[in-house]
């Protein structure tokens, strides 16, 4: 945390120190930064709610690799049915394919429907499977709003 934010010489400096990351001047002290977090449980990291703040104990967390990678600056988000959510997150919800939905990730960043229409996944330029057809014809009676970006 402390080379990733003022060492210019490591690796990832420039996607942390170099952006502006900071670490609060109590985290200095590593005795202080444990008593505010704990210790680190088992199968978890340190975790910045807001990807783009600093390293304190309003803004960190333990996290999964999985809720990490979903909090990442460069995640697109996508709105659906008022709801904002990275294109993993919908796929799981909608328990569909991530690489039927992945081609909204790719288009305008005005809003736009989900081809799902022509019965061909928009990815791979296949038939979709009969779970897939389902699950498509399900998104498409229920969606109330088109996909749209924040």
């Amino acid at each position: 945390m402390m080379g990733r934010c003022y060492s210019p010489g490591h690796t990832v400096y420039k996607w942390y120190g170099g952006a502006g990351i900071t670490v609060c001047p109590d985290w200095h002290d590593f005795m202080q930064f444990q008593a505010e977090m704990g210790n680190r449980p088992p199968g978890l990291t340190l975790d910045r709610k807001d990807p783009k703040g600093p390293y304190c104990k309003e803004n960190c967390r333990w996290a999964t690799m999985v809720e990490q990678n979903r909090n990442r600056t460069n995640n697109r988000h996508v709105t659906f049915g008022g709801e904002t959510k990275t294109l993993a997150e919908w796929a799981e919800l909608l328990e569909m394919p991530y690489k039927t939905l992945h081609p909204v990730q790719d288009a305008a960043s005005t809003p736009h429907s989900l081809p799902l229409d022509a019965g061909t996944s928009v990815h791979r330029a296949r038939p979709l499977s009969r779970a897939e057809q389902g699950e498509a014809q399900w998104l498409k009676q229920t969606r109330s709003t088109p996909w749209s970006r924040p």
